[in-house]
């Protein structure tokens, strides 16, 4: 039963595209106060008649001097300014890891959605209108929505466009354009109440593991290749022959984006989720240690990589990691606890660890578990549906915001 975990993907469709560019300008402060300068000249008219006079004139200019005691005091204010980057810049959300990162949430989890005359929605929150503006994330229509218009993402093509789900991802990454992910419902709530453009940088590819390098089926549209998170051998290539390095891949992602936008952006966090194709291979203590490890180093790196290129980013903004769909309780079991792991061994990296169980008793909206697509298949039960991915995007955002969330 287990072996199917690489081969029941279901991915269809291509990358979704946009022609909507976003267009981000930063006005130069203007020179304001050198402009009094020239009023003064009136003064020489009457010094001709008294020639001797230059030395009262020189009297007038200590008045000028005053002048630009003013300008130290606004020049403190841009100081602050290129943090939370108002004049531009975007706060970059990366966004990592294997299928359910990608976005897989096609539909709303019906328990008997086979063999009923009518199936019956079991979604928690599927008449909660709070989450209702994220369920048609896939066109551009509503470009009346204020807060939409500041999530933009950074295309396969290398573009900054409008968000749109599926975000664009790898190039070499298979996505289908009727689902959802979790990205733009977390960035929603960032720009809320954070208030900062986001640009959203999905670095993500369907049946990838890091404990070896694979074919990708259904999450690759280049079957002559094979993916992994493993940093791989050759520091200088992206592909070892026919093994590549989403790691590396991830970085050019980074490149990329450091190419089209404005400056005073910022990268503020990873979001990772991943670990659907290790699972089978986490039977003993060893792999799991060598699993823990290895993609501990690699999500540090890939932070610190990101820092070089925006250096106005925190040296440790926080990486989250999310839990595994509990409806397929094999991979749960296996590998939501190592992922927890990963956190408590790695706090003091500022690495954060979001629940998709029911363990967030605290908040009311969130005090389920999050559902799958359906239970009729592997690929329905390890993905989750269209809701829970919404909700996993706003749950991510009440860890990263240190367990607090204001549904406005």
């Amino acid at each position: 039963m287990k072996k199917r975990i690489k081969k029941t993907r279901k991915y269809k469709g291509g990358q979704n595209s946009s022609s909507l560019t976003a267009v981000v300008s930063l006005a130069p402060l203007g020179a304001a106060a050198p402009s009094p300068a020239p009023s003064p000249k009136p003064s020489p008219k009457p010094s001709p008649k008294p020639s001797p006079k230059p030395a009262p004139s020189s009297k007038p200019s200590p008045k000028p001097a005053p002048s630009p005691k003013p300008s130290p005091k606004p020049s403190p204010k841009p100081a602050p300014s290129p943090k939370p980057a108002p004049s531009g810049g975007y706060d970059i959300v990366i966004i990592v890891g294997q299928s359910n990162a990608v976005g897989n949430g096609l539909e709303f989890f019906t328990p008997n959605w086979r063999g009923t005359v009518r199936g019956t929605i079991q979604e928690s929150l599927y008449n909660d209108l709070y989450f209702q503006s994220d369920i048609n994330t896939n066109n551009q229509q509503p470009n009346n929505d204020p807060i939409r218009n500041k999530i933009h993402m950074l295309t396969s093509d290398n573009n900054i466009v409008r968000a749109v789900d599926p975000i664009g991802q790898f190039p070499q990454s298979r996505t289908n354009r009727t689902s959802n992910g979790f990205g733009i419902p977390f960035a929603r709530q960032y720009v809320k109440e954070i208030g900062n453009p986001v640009m959203l940088l999905g670095c993500a590819m369907g049946s990838t593991a890091f404990g070896y390098f694979g074919d990708a089926p259904g999450g690759s549209n280049d079957p002559s290749k094979k993916f992994g998170w493993q940093k791989g051998e050759n520091n200088n290539n992206i592909c070892d022959g026919i093994n590549c390095s989403l790691f590396k891949m991830a970085k050019l992602r980074i490149d990329n984006a450091l190419s089209k936008a404005p400056p005073n952006s910022k990268v503020v966090a990873i979001l990772w989720h991943q670990g659907e194709n290790d699972a089978q291979g986490m039977r003993s203590i060893g792999s799991q240690q060598r699993y823990k490890n290895g993609v501990a180093e690699m999500l540090r790196d890939l932070r610190s990589y990101a820092v070089t290129k925006f250096p106005l980013s925190l040296s440790r903004f926080p990486i989250l990691m999310g839990g595994l769909c509990k409806a397929y309780s094999d991979y749960y079991d296996i590998m939501t606890p190592i992922i927890q792991s990963i956190v408590n061994e790695n706090q003091g990296s500022n690495f954060k660890f979001v629940p998709s169980d029911d363990s967030i008793t605290n908040i009311s909206r969130f005090k389920h578990e999050l559902r799958p697509n359906n239970r009729s298949n592997f690929g329905g039960q390890v993905h989750f549906s269209r809701l829970g991915q919404i909700e996993f995007g706003y749950r991510y955002f009440y860890v990263f915001n240190n367990n607090s969330i204001n549904f406005m």
